[in-house]
């Protein structure tokens, strides 16, 4: 049996990259800090959240979507919103976040975090968006708030290009 040890592996021809199976080809994060309100009296559309782009070096390779966000609701009465990741406007996955009542007249405010494996076949630029909306028609969801009400805290939303 051989052993073959390297400390530097490169490319043979500039563009090609270094393509192991399994290993994280790239990763690009993109954080936010400001406090987005969907959804309101009478509306459950779904807004923008965040946003984010990649470009796979290879057709082959899936992407990872982490996102970790604080969120709340509008009314102390509980209630739920929401989330889906979107690839070039398609929807590729759903999440529900769900909550409870909370302290009364501030509603209620706490974190999420959502992961999903993508398969994108491509090696053209993506963008990934996250959107969100309310469960209920007479309350706004808050994307990116915080427990000491409506100020924000950093949402981020990360994509990892993963070698097949």
């Amino acid at each position: 049996m051989s052993i073959l040890k390297v400390d530097t592996i490169n490319e043979k021809t500039t563009g090609n990259g270094v393509h192991i199976k399994g290993h994280i080809v790239q990763v690009v994060n993109s954080s936010v800090s400001g406090m987005v309100t969907v959804g309101s009296a009478g509306s459950l559309t779904y807004g923008d959240v965040h946003t984010a782009t990649i470009t796979p070096q290879f057709d082959t390779s899936k992407i990872l979507l982490l996102s970790n966000y604080g969120y709340g609701d509008s009314s102390a009465a509980g209630g739920g919103g929401v989330t889906r990741y979107l690839r070039d406007g398609t929807v590729i996955a759903t999440f529900n976040v769900q909550w409870m009542g909370a302290n009364a007249g501030i509603g209620f405010y706490s974190t999420a975090s959502h992961c999903y494996l993508d398969s994108p076949a491509t090696t053209s630029q993506i963008t990934y968006k996250l959107q969100a909306t309310t469960q209920s028609s007479s309350d706004a969801f808050y994307y990116n708030a915080n427990f000491t009400g409506h100020t924000s805290q950093e949402a981020t939303l990360t994509m990892m290009e993963i070698a097949q």
